[in-house]
């Protein structure tokens, strides 16, 4: 069945979010140039160069030993590096550069010592001490100014464009990645920022790799969206053939676009981490998506039931038993474009499981609403079904799967 986009929006020009320089409240539709003025007054100096790109290729030459300094985690510094001070932009990617090289030689001494060859284990390692600032997914927007982000603005109409001018634009790669999307009131508490990770693998690879246009200038930045989707909880860009992985990671004299791809994974010390720790390489593979069956949704989606015995927890129940038809009508292919994927994806942004499992596990609630119409938070991994008001009766099956069909086929709706 088709269906319109239903989304409800928030108005953007009252949606605030707060400078990391001066710390006032800032509108978003005023935030970035504020913050470019705010910045050149406390710094005086401002890059606009990423880091990958001032630092050069032979910065991050893969060791034949590891260094003979002594690299645990006990001698590494905080990995967030203050900016209220007065060091110059130039200083304090220096410190970066340098502060970024100890904890990738620290990740490979401690995966080399320990013998972890698992490339699961070793992402949640390297994750954990690369990534910084706020934390990747938050259960409530009450804590949503708890650590320093990386926010961008980006346009869904023009996603690559926009994405490749904010990515290219920042300067610590390491800090979480705060997404908003262009007249779109949803905060990104890790929601919005996992949809805009699989809607731009999907792109990229449609675009630069199906096939590869070798003449593009683009690799670099397109490299630093691989690390940061692989770091960040986004999609794994297994995008590239085979022939192209070995290319990158063991050819000593790749093409141009290659090198700059290598540029671009480096800027978080990817291709070097490849290199040290081959079963990373896995990341990179493609392999067929595992499908999504009924016992895997249904036990992603676990019911949250009212107080057992209660009338409320009757009600819930019988709606709980229709919404299981539905589904295995869905896995059967009876439902037209909805398939289980989809299902998940409304709930949680992505249509597979990631690779580290959900931060926040995947649940399913109910409440008393006036309209049939299925709502999810992706923010939060959770489905809303709706129990009829004042103990009222459920639709006809037909109508209340046409209100399923209608939710969970529109591309926007319940992505908040």
């Amino acid at each position: 069945m088709s269906a319109s986009p239903v989304v409800q929006i928030a108005n953007t020009s009252e949606i605030k979010e707060k400078c990391r320089f001066c710390e006032k409240d800032i509108l978003i539709t005023d935030l970035r140039d504020h913050l470019k003025d705010c910045d050149d007054n406390v710094q005086n100096v401002q890059s606009t160069e990423p880091f990958a790109e001032i630092q050069s290729t032979s910065s991050f030459n893969l060791p034949t030993e590891f260094d003979s300094v002594d690299n645990s985690d006990e001698d590494l510094p905080p990995l967030h590096l203050a900016r209220n001070n007065n060091e110059t932009t130039t200083e304090m990617t220096g410190q970066t550069e340098d502060l970024l090289k100890r904890t990738i030689n620290s990740c490979i001494d401690f995966c080399t010592e320990h013998k972890v060859t698992d490339p699961v284990d070793i992402l949640r390692h390297i994750q954990e001490k690369i990534v910084c600032g706020r934390d990747l997914d938050l259960s409530d927007d009450a804590t949503t100014n708890d650590g320093e982000t990386n926010f961008i603005l980006v346009d869904r109409d023009t996603l690559l464009q926009s994405a490749f001018e904010e990515i290219t634009a920042l300067t610590d790669l390491r800090l979480t990645l705060q997404v908003q999307f262009y007249e779109e009131g949803a905060v990104d508490l890790g929601g919005p920022r996992k949809e805009f990770f699989a809607i731009l693998m999907r792109d990229i690879k449609q675009k630069y790799f199906d096939p590869v246009k070798e003449w593009s200038k683009d690799y670099e930045v397109i490299g630093k969206i691989f690390a940061l989707s692989i770091l960040q909880n986004g999609a794994l860009p297994r995008i590239m053939t085979t022939d192209l992985i070995e290319e990158l990671f063991e050819t000593e004299e790749p093409r141009q676009f290659v090198k700059d791809l290598r540029r671009g994974l480096d800027s978080l010390g990817f291709y070097q981490l490849v290199r040290s720790l081959p079963s990373l390489i896995h990341l990179f593979t493609p392999i067929q998506p595992t499908p999504i069956t009924f016992k895997k949704i249904t036990t992603l989606l676990k019911p949250e039931f009212a107080a057992e015995g209660s009338n409320r927890m009757k009600a819930e129940k019988k709606v709980y038993s229709k919404f299981l038809k539905y589904l295995r009508e869905a896995a059967s292919g009876r439902r037209g474009d909805v398939n289980l994927a989809k299902v998940l994806k409304f709930a949680t942004s992505v249509e597979e499981e990631p690779i580290l499992g959900f931060t926040l596990h995947p649940s399913l609630h109910f409440s008393e609403r006036k309209s049939h119409l299925p709502t999810g938070n992706t923010c939060i991994n959770r489905l809303m079904l709706t129990v009829p008001e004042n103990g009222g009766k459920l639709p006809e099956e037909d109508v209340l799967f046409n209100f399923f069909d209608y939710a969970f086929c529109n591309a926007y709706y319940g992505l908040q």
